[in-house]
């Protein structure tokens, strides 16, 4: 089995099932809306099926790149925050319906710090190529600059930032995959 391909159409899966749920959810604009909207609702099973392609992708990698250990377990809690922060938004209301809404949505916002942290750290301790730091590093930057400046996009930048970090961690895995 060629492991390089089962990563990339990994990657490719959650790219493609995160962008077919936004072009198909007409209710939410996807500009003012962050990834895990799509979590509930039509469609949501699809941004599921992504989700989980997205933790196997990044449970994957240390192991198919034979990365030391650091790399390996930021990579893995990278991972395992993008499952968690699914099944917060999908299941917990459900399962813990004590739970107030605002504790779910920060055990959210948390697994999904741990997310996006994990996956930022873990690439760069991965021992990336210049192109791949810069892509990386570029993506934190303007990430910051969206989050920090909401004036920038009106009332937007968090969700706009959290999108395009998203779309810079897997643009910098598949670049890693494919040099």
């Amino acid at each position: 089995m060629n492991f390089k391909f089962l990563e990339l159409g990994l990657l490719a899966f959650f790219g493609v099932t995160a962008v077919l749920v936004e072009l198909l959810r007409k209710d939410v604009n996807p500009l003012n809306s962050p990834i895990s909207t799509y979590l509930t609702g039509p469609y949501s099973y699809l941004e599921d099926l992504g989700f989980v392609a997205l933790f196997g992708a990044l449970e994957f990698l240390p192991h198919y790149l034979k990365l030391e250990l650091l790399p390996t377990v930021l990579l893995s809690a990278s991972g395992v925050g993008v499952l968690f922060a699914m099944l917060t938004r999908k299941f917990f209301p459900k399962l813990f319906p004590s739970l107030s809404s605002s504790t779910i949505t920060q055990i959210h916002v948390a697994s999904a710090g741990v997310a996006f942290l994990g996956a930022f750290l873990g690439l760069l301790a991965s021992g990336l190529t210049v192109l791949e730091k810069v892509v990386i590093l570029g993506t934190a930057l303007v990430c910051a600059v969206f989050s920090f400046y909401p004036p920038l996009v009106k009332n937007s930048g968090t969700q706009i930032a959290e999108k395009l970090g998203a779309l810079g961690i897997v643009g910098t895995i598949a670049l890693r995959i494919l040099t």
